[in-house]
């Protein structure tokens, strides 16, 4: 009984709580400062590659990178030329080092065991003048976000969490989720590469319009009391190497402007990768060679 209700309630949650995962993507991208000029842009874990396609709209090429891809067909606007899908492992990016000014992951981290390490590649593929963007959810909302179970992650005991989430029929996937606490995150980011400068950190409320009705009054009551504030649904973080390396347009983020650095962003322009399939790299020319580590 506890695995049905606990199961049918969460899938309606999830099928009415946003619109799109596009909606979802625009709002992500007002938390984040992202350079103005970026010529190629690498999502890892894009999964259904709104977030890429969100993301790299001003970007000359979008890689979007996964070990599987999902909804492709109802999601991918086909007609987006720059956009290239590889399948690969985060853990071990196929490209050489210093090739990317943009990088997200999105969602991405708390699906991965070796966090460090994958954080590791990603800088390892980041041009010295790059920012990365990292968005995770709260690793202490009372909602776990993956499984709909309340304060599931408060449990301590990793083995005990696990049993809980069979016993309500929890797929096999969400046994592996280990969402970092925001400060675990930092740590993390700074063992990877102790140079990391966090540029901005920014908490994730979902704004009420965008949410469906089903769920509308109740977030309103929430925010009125102040609930997000000591439990948002998550964090985004930027992130570059160096602290004055970024051109970021102004805007404006929490009602306050913010002005951009004064020294340019400098883009390195890097090869094109073609795919033939999703999966099947295209290496028969010189340009691709100079992008690819094989």
């Amino acid at each position: 009984m506890l695995r049905l209700i606990s199961r049918s309630f969460w899938l309606s949650v999830q099928s009415s709580f946003m619109e799109t995962f596009e909606s979802r993507a625009k709002y992500l991208f007002t938390l984040f400062d992202v350079p103005s000029d970026i010529d190629y842009y690498l999502d890892v874990g894009a999964g259904h590659c709104d977030d890429a396609l969100v993301f790299g709209k001003e970007a000359k090429q979008v890689l979007a990178l996964d070990q599987h891809f999902w909804n492709i067909s109802t999601n991918l606007d086909t007609k987006r030329k720059k956009l290239t899908m590889i399948k690969a492992d985060a853990r071990k990016l196929p490209f050489k080092t210093g090739v990317f000014q943009m990088i997200s992951l999105l969602s991405v981290l708390e699906h991965i065991p070796e966090k460090r390490d994958t954080l590791s590649e990603v800088f390892r593929v980041l041009d010295k003048h790059g920012v990365i963007l990292i968005q995770i959810p709260n690793r202490y909302f009372p909602i776990e976000l993956h499984s709909g179970l309340p304060m599931i992650n408060y449990i301590p005991n990793e083995v005990v969490r696990k049993k809980l989430l069979k016993m309500v029929g929890a797929d096999d996937w969400f046994l592996t989720v280990d969402i970092p606490s925001f400060k675990g995150l930092v740590r993390l980011i700074k063992q990877a590469n102790p140079q990391a400068h966090i540029v901005s950190a920014e908490k994730i409320v979902f704004p009420t319009n965008m949410l469906l009705p089903t769920v509308r009054k109740v977030s309103v009551l929430l925010s009125k009391i102040g609930f997000f504030n000591i439990f948002p649904y998550g964090y985004c973080i930027t992130v570059t190497v160096q602290r004055t390396s970024l051109n970021f347009p102004e805007k404006k983020i929490n009602n306050v402007a913010r002005a951009p650095p004064s020294r340019k962003f400098q883009a390195i322009r890097i090869s094109l990768i073609k795919l033939v399939n999703v999966g099947t790299i295209e290496l028969s020319n010189r340009k691709t060679r100079n992008i690819i580590d094989c």
